[in-house]
């Protein structure tokens, strides 16, 4: 029955970061602080920059920064109950951020995703404003992914998919 989560999959995932102008690199050496080894990577010819990043615990993810303005995360947060007004107004504002990928673990999903979660949780913390899971389409602020990752037990099923409400019409309660 459980056999679906007991398989290796990639995560991905972005971090919605403050203002309009393309991070550096160099702007991310705070994450040796967190036991995160950080080596240059090569770019996709979409990126301006590409970062491996290596944590014992966590595995191996790649960081990039597109070329190209991050598109609005306004669809992910419209029918989230998750961010503030205030949260998802600086994310609707930023035009910036960087995309990641994480590797599997583990045959587990679930807990291979909360990989994924610790890398934003680390990317986040001086300047993110919001990640996004892109497998599952749900936000993740700070305060949300604080609560996530003050323990160590695999990832809650429910993170794992996001529910849609769809009406006749626009403004009609369901």
């Amino acid at each position: 029955m459980f056999k679906w989560f007991q398989r290796k999959t990639s995560s991905y995932g972005a971090v919605v970061l403050p203002g309009n102008v393309p991070p550096s690199p160099e702007e991310f050496s705070f994450l040796a602080q967190q036991g995160i080894q950080v080596s240059a990577a090569r770019p996709e010819s979409s990126d301006i920059w590409a970062l491996n990043l290596e944590h014992p615990a966590w595995g191996k993810a790649q960081m990039c920064c597109p070329r190209e303005p991050m598109p609005s995360p306004k669809p992910f947060l419209k029918y989230s109950a998750i961010p503030t007004a205030r949260e998802t107004a600086e994310a609707c504002n930023a035009t910036r951020g960087v995309m990641l990928r994480t590797e599997p673990v583990s045959e587990n999903v679930l807990r291979d995703r909360k990989n994924l979660l610790r890398y934003f949780g680390a990317v986040m913390d001086r300047y993110g404003i919001l990640a996004i899971d892109l497998i599952s389409d749900l936000p993740w602020t700070r305060a949300t992914l604080a609560d996530e990752l003050a323990h160590d037990a695999d990832l809650d099923l429910e993170a794992l998919y996001c529910l849609h409400l769809v009406s006749e019409s626009e403004g009609s309660a369901p």
